[in-house]
């Protein structure tokens, strides 16, 4: 038979066996520690990037709700300075033709009146010069207004 250790061996042992077991929990607390440490810090900057994106997408959709209220109102206006446009040019064309198409009628009632004496060049001036005046007349479209 074998004879158990004797006393002090043993208590030996135990003692050894629970500094080691003390100073592997001392260090497993010190890495959870840390662990813990790196999570809640992590946690923070988590929320951090939380609120940021919150507020980024906020910013967002107010800038593009603005950009459209602009682009809206752009283009309201370029309606409202097409049709200003259009009603000058209207004016304007009215006003021409009541202005210049009684004149260009006087000039073409005067065209068959043919002064005497005229060289074949001034002839030639002269007929160039009544198809511009009936160019302008058509094109004014004044045969409408009478």
């Amino acid at each position: 038979m074998t004879q158990p250790p004797p006393e002090g061996t043993q208590l030996a042992q135990l003692k050894a066996a629970a500094t080691e077991l003390m100073l592997q929990v001392e260090q497993l607390n010190k890495e959870s520690s840390t662990t813990i440490e790196d999570v809640a810090r992590t946690a923070v900057k988590t929320r951090r990037f939380t609120w940021a994106l919150a507020v980024s997408l906020a910013l967002d959709v107010a800038l593009t709700t603005v950009l459209g209220l602009v682009i809206d109102t752009q283009q309201d206006n370029s309606d409202k300075i097409a049709a200003v446009v259009r009603d000058v040019e209207t004016a304007q064309g009215i006003q021409r033709q009541e202005a210049l198409c009684p004149l260009y009628q006087l000039f073409l009632d005067s065209e068959s009146k043919v002064p005497p004496n005229q060289t074949p060049e001034q002839l030639a001036e002269r007929t160039k010069a009544f198809g511009i005046i009936h160019k302008s007349y058509d094109s004014l479209e004044c045969a409408k207004l009478k």
